[in-house]
C-alpha cells in the first residue's frame, strides 16, 4: 500500500498519482493464489480482460484475442468437465 500512494510501484502506483483516487484495498479479492509465475501472469491478462471496465491497471502481459478465445473457451470446457 505504501508503494502505491508513494507512486513507487507498477501501474496502479501511475494510475493513482494521476488520478488522485486512493485504492481500497481492503475491499480488495484475490481471486485466485498461482504459484507458477508464467500461469499467473497469463491469468492476470484474462481475468482485466474480462472486467476491462473495472480495472484500472495494465496486465503484465497483452493477450491476443485469439488466446484470450482459447482461454475462455478451455475455462468453460474444464468447468463443465470436458476434455
Amino acid at each position: 500500500a505504501n508503494n502505491v500512494r508513494g507512486g513507487k510501484d507498477g501501474f496502479l502506483a501511475q494510475h493513482v498519482s494521476t488520478c488522485g483516487c486512493t485504492p481500497l484495498f481492503e475491499k480488495t479479492t484475490v481471486l485466485c493464489k498461482i504459484k507458477e509465475e508464467n500461469v499467473r501472469i497469463i491469468y492476470e491478462a484474462a481475468q482485466m480482460e474480462l472486467e476491462s471496465g473495472a480495472c484500472v491497471s495494465k496486465p503484465s502481459v497483452a493477450l491476443s484475442d485469439k488466446e484470450i478465445c482459447f482461454l475462455r473457451c478451455e475455462g468453460r470446457r474444464s468447468r463443465h468437465g470436458v476434455s
